[in-house]
């Protein structure tokens, strides 16, 4: 099997990776500024080079709404499972608050 991939964009800035700098990318000469869902950025990674580096958990709802469509890796007890085997908590306070739902054990970074 071959995959090609096309990609439109130039190499991520070093500022991308850097979320103190992510103020600076919209509107810059790597946002396309399209307002439509077909691409929103001109890079490598595309929005993801200007979100902020933000972690987000999905909602539970929907990842029962998959495992009840047939999706036998989606339920929100599976998924949290993942997450917490994934997530480095940093944050004592969230830790102190939600540690049913957060861990200190993964290799993700998680700050607030």
């Amino acid at each position: 099997m071959s995959i090609l991939l096309l990609e439109a964009s130039r190499e991520e800035p070093e500022v991308g990776g850097v979320s103190a700098f992510a103020n600076m990318l919209p509107g810059s000469n790597i946002d396309w500024m399209y307002h439509t869902q077909p691409q929103q950025y001109g890079l490598m990674g595309g929005s993801s080079t200007i979100n902020t580096m933000i972690y987000i958990r999905g909602n539970s709802r929907d990842y029962e709404e998959w495992a009840e469509e047939g999706n036998s890796l989606a339920g929100a007890r599976k998924k949290l499972f993942y997450f917490l085997k994934s997530e480095n908590n940093l944050n004592p306070e969230v830790m102190e608050e939600n540690q049913h739902y957060h861990s200190q054990s993964g290799y993700d970074l998680t700050n607030r």
